[in-house]
């Protein structure tokens, strides 16, 4: 499980050559400090990847899967598929553009220190962006200039968007929420409402019909799991990315090893409709945005 978890955050600022597609926002996935641009995150809606091993190319049309396998079968306990990912061997090489966005080097894979959400209210909060509000103190004043209220939010105090007479929430988009201050009264701010933790342990905005799904490629809300999924590949087409251009399952994905190789995002496409790799050499168009660190065929 935690390489699984290495796996996503090392994967989160992976980017392949081509056109990124921001799946945690269009399919109605995880809203986080980065999207999740990744050579096969492109294909997954909820922002994860399935586990997975290395296999030759036999680059066929005829759907996900159409490699004739030479890894170790899940069955055994081993490996049944293997993506690009990037490779680090300090935290210096986690920079991205210079700058320091506290990932550090675990296991060779960049992670960010924050562990993930755990309940829905965690989510509410950061959604609503009162996690990032200016820092408060009880009686301290710090929020009355911008006409906000400060409020408890992981044992210290935050500034938050309250309605007044120039602000409504609904007219900015958000919900009207009763929560109590830091002093304990009862106040209203504005914030996301529905927002929720994923039982992958991260926070998305769940959507409740298709019209909370504006994306051409993501148009159907899946009401069970909240996320918006693809229904036909001339949808999927329309994010310009070959490795996304299949409708598999509900998520945007490969058809064949041709489509993963046109869209620089590896060699296999696997039978989860995501690209992976047979070898270091088929992960060396897919770029990353870190500073340092190389991208290699990793099995999981």
């Amino acid at each position: 499980m935690r390489r699984a978890s290495l796996f996503l955050s090392s994967m989160i600022l992976l980017a392949s050559a081509c056109t990124v597609q921001e799946v945690g926002e269009e399919a109605g996935g995880a809203e986080q400090g980065f999207e999740a641009d990744t050579a096969s995150d492109e294909n997954s809606s909820s922002g994860s990847s399935d586990s997975a091993g290395t296999g030759e190319s036999t680059d066929s049309a005829d759907g996900p899967g159409s490699s004739s396998g030479t890894g170790e079968s899940s069955d055994s306990g081993g490996p049944s598929e293997s993506f690009c990912v990037h490779q680090c061997s300090t935290d210096a090489d986690c920079t991205v553009m210079g700058m320091d966005f506290d990932y550090s080097c675990v296991d060779s894979m960049c992670t960010a220190e924050a562990s993930g959400c755990a309940t829905d209210q965690e989510c509410v909060e950061f959604l609503s962006g009162w996690t990032q509000g200016t820092a408060c103190t009880a009686g301290g004043g710090e929020c009355e200039a911008a006409m906000q209220v400060c409020l408890p939010i992981e044992g210290a105090g935050h500034c938050a968007v309250a309605p007044n007479e120039f602000i409504d929430c609904e007219g900015i988009g958000l919900d009207s929420i009763p929560m109590t201050d830091i002093e304990g009264n009862a106040v209203i701010v504005c914030g996301r409402e529905n927002a929720a933790c994923h039982p992958d342990d991260y926070c998305f905005l769940p959507c409740q019909g298709d019209t909370d799904c504006p994306s051409e490629a993501y148009p159907s809300c899946n009401v069970g799991t909240g996320l918006c999924e693809c229904s036909t590949d001339a949808g999927c087409q329309t994010l310009g990315s070959p490795q996304s251009s299949a409708c598999n399952a509900g998520i945007c994905g490969c058809s064949s090893d041709g489509d993963c190789v046109a869209g620089g995002a590896g060699d296999l496409c696997q039978p989860s409709g995501s690209c992976g790799c047979t070898g270091d050499a088929a992960c060396v168009d897919v770029q990353s945005s870190f500073d340092g660190g190389v991208v290699e065929c990793v099995p999981f």
